[in-house]
């Protein structure tokens, strides 16, 4: 996937700091883990699926939204999955670990709780989970509370490795075993 189609793709919620990170994010998962497992809970539009899959083309990437496509579909070279319904349920039909996961689904404060109690035990000893519009401008800031307040409450007892913030991203790694 050309630097340009990530750097373009549709999506304007996600900045180009924040693309650059999970680019670069999915690039180091790839060297890291044998056969990478990218999950993305609420993929919208596909911004930040060709974001990470620009990083780790090879990875198998799973994309999840209630609704899709919304506008178009992905580029079928990405050779993406994509699974349609509710992400607080569908955790319980995916098999297997996640290197790393995305979750920018559902965005009341019951939507990220219940993300997170059913993905995030998925992912694996050294990967990395990250949340989206953690961190927002004043004026939608009342809109993503919910967000900030059921990743607060995990984190105060994950004990994961918080990664440095980048623009509205918080993310986290997974200790290693």
């Amino acid at each position: 996937m050309s630097l340009a189609t990530w750097r373009s793709a549709v999506g304007k919620a996600v900045i180009p700091v924040e693309r650059e990170w999970l680019r670069a994010t999915a690039a180091e998962i790839a060297e890291r883990f044998a056969e990478p497992v990218i999950v993305n809970v609420g993929i919208f539009r596909g911004a930040t699926m060709y974001c990470m899959a620009a990083g780790a083309p090879h990875a198998r990437m799973v994309g999840i939204d209630t609704v899709y496509p919304q506008g178009h579909k992905l580029d079928p070279a990405m050779h993406a999955e994509v699974l349609v319904g509710d992400s607080g349920k569908l955790w319980q039909r995916f098999v297997g670990p996640v290197h790393l996961l995305f979750i920018d689904g559902d965005h009341s404060y019951r939507g990220v709780a219940r993300d997170i109690a059913g993905w995030v035990p998925k992912v694996a000893p050294g990967g990395v989970v990250a949340f989206h519009d953690f961190k927002t401008e004043p004026k939608v800031a009342a809109k993503h509370a919910g967000i900030k307040q059921a990743v607060l409450e995990w984190e105060r007892e994950a004990h994961w490795e918080h990664l440095p913030d980048v623009g509205s991203l918080r993310a986290y790694r997974r200790p290693a075993e």
